[in-house]
């Protein structure tokens, strides 16, 4: 009878511990997004801090914020802070995705520079990193007005031209096929009349003949590559996906196709930059 009430008392306590540990596995936290603000006189071509204020956070591991522009601006992860955080594009696009590990964060700070004036609408979100769940108000909005500067970043557009094409011959703008898995960077300012100086390019990228079905991910040559694509593909697939891209200060971009072998050819017709 003392051995069954023992492991009676054993089996009560390990019970006990389990339903301790799926409760803090399970721990909810009521992230928000309590407002957004930009800055004080967003200027094309000037960089400036986008402050998404948050709620909610105290114990939670860590955040992805999610601001999405209503027009193309470039992130400048390296002075948006915290410094630790980690994006999903590097390049010129209307929408960033960042996630912060720290813990209990008030505001995170999107420094990026608007390519275009007029009114810029912003709208933020925020979820949690594990088992957190959204409360209502889990999204802000803000709205903008952008000044066109005259020395700032302008779009100048022009009749589609190709600037690269991995199915021609051997050359810095033709073969051979992208290897997979393996980046390769193209030189785009001097071609198709891309000025030195553009700060980015709106293009088709095209995908043609590969070996097996994969992603390509476009992105400054001097950044790091990010987690987002221009384009997938099935195998053998042609299939064409319009991008705006980020060049970095010598004018170029690299081009990185994910996928598990072969190979797969490219073509890039470039349609516009800004300046």
């Amino acid at each position: 009878m003392r051995g069954a009430t023992t492991g009676l008392r054993v089996a009560c306590g390990l019970v006990s511990l389990l339903a301790t540990a799926a409760a803090a596995a399970q721990t909810v936290h009521n992230l928000s997004v309590t407002s957004v603000t930009p800055p004080a006189s967003p200027t094309t071509g000037i960089a400036g801090n986008y402050v998404v204020a948050l709620g909610g956070t105290s114990g939670a591991p860590g955040v992805r914020v999610t601001v999405v522009f209503s027009q193309v601006v470039t992130v400048n992860l390296g002075a948006s802070s915290p410094t630790n955080c980690t994006t999903n594009t590097a390049s010129a696009d209307t929408s960033v995705t960042v996630s912060c590990p720290a813990t209990g964060l008030t505001s995170v700070s999107i420094n990026a520079t608007p390519l275009a004036g007029g009114t810029l609408n912003i709208i933020a979100g925020v979820i949690g990193s594990d088992y957190d769940n959204d409360v209502s108000n889990n999204s802000a909005t803000a709205t903008t007005s952008v000044t066109s500067n005259a020395s700032g970043t302008k779009f100048w557009g022009m009749p589609p031209c190709r600037v690269f094409d991995t199915r021609n011959a051997t050359g810095p703008y033709g073969g051979p096929a992208l290897a997979a898995d393996t980046a390769r960077a193209f030189g785009i300012a001097g071609q198709c009349g891309v000025p030195a100086g553009a700060r980015a390019i709106i293009g088709n990228f095209t995908a043609v003949g590969s070996t097996v079905g994969g992603t390509i991910t476009v992105y400054p040559s001097s950044a790091p590559r990010p987690l987002s694509d221009v384009l997938g593909y099935a195998t053998g697939q042609t299939i064409a996906g319009l991008a705006t891209v980020a060049l970095d200060a010598s004018g170029s971009l690299t081009v990185y196709p994910a996928q598990t072998f072969g190979t797969v050819n490219l073509v890039l017709d470039v349609s516009g930059y800004f300046q």
